[in-house]
Order: C-alpha cells, then sequence, then structure tokens
C-alpha cells in the first residue's frame, strides 16, 4: 500500500510530485503519441497502480487526472487513444479519484478504467 498519502499531502504538491508531474507532462505526450501513431488501432495504454486523488485540494492536477488530460487532447487532436487504468488502494482517495474520472468519462466511456485495489507485491 502506498505510504505517505494522507493527511497534508494533497493540500499541495511537494517537490517529488512536482518533478513527476513534468515528466508526466512531457514524456506521456510524446511517448504515447509516437507508440499510439505506430499501433495497429492507435491505442496506448497507461496504468497508474496508485493513482491518489487525481487532483489537489487547490484544484491543481495531479498524475491521474494530467494522464486524462493528455488522453482529451489525443482524441480530439490526434485521433489516438490513451487507454487509461487507475488503481488506488484507499478507500478516501478512490471516492475521490473516481469523481475527478467521472469528469472526463462523457468523451471516453471505454477508455477510462477506476478500480479500488488492495497492495500487491511482485515477490
Amino acid at each position: 500500500m502506498s505510504v505517505g498519502t494522507g493527511g497534508e499531502y494533497w493540500k499541495d504538491k511537494g517537490l517529488p510530485s512536482v518533478f513527476k508531474h513534468e515528466l508526466l507532462k512531457r514524456y506521456l505526450p510524446q511517448f504515447g503519441g509516437m507508440t499510439g501513431s505506430h499501433s495497429q488501432d492507435g491505442r496506448v495504454v497507461y496504468l497508474d497502480g496508485y493513482a491518489g486523488e487525481g487532483r489537489y485540494e487547490n484544484g491543481d492536477a495531479a498524475s491521474a487526472e494530467i494522464a486524462l488530460r493528455v488522453s482529451s487532447h489525443f482524441r480530439a487532436k490526434r485521433g489516438l487513444t490513451l487507454e487509461c487504468f487507475f488503481t488506488e488502494p484507499q478507500q478516501k482517495s478512490f471516492e475521490k479519484l473516481n469523481r475527478v474520472v467521472e469528469h472526463y468519462r462523457a468523451g471516453c466511456p471505454r477508455t477510462l478504467t477506476v478500480a479500488r485495489s488492495t497492495a500487491f507485491s511482485m515477490a
């Protein structure tokens, strides 16, 4: 299970999150666009195993919403599909994440999946 994502975590971004979000903003469109343009059906799968709440309390996008924005852009501008799968083990975070995803689901109901998971290990 992820640790350190309770309490104050979702109030504002810390340095590791800023770094992660910048990476996603720059890498996901490049990689997804390149990969999707060479895939047979123009589809790329994005999986976030510990997606968190999707958005910070101040309204800033967290990693899940960043992926959702990229997915919307791909569909509208490039004709590609970024199929997003989000899992989150913490019930409270899962509920908030699901609300963020619902906002984007209207435009692509079959390409967004949210699941509440339990912790797993790859032993």
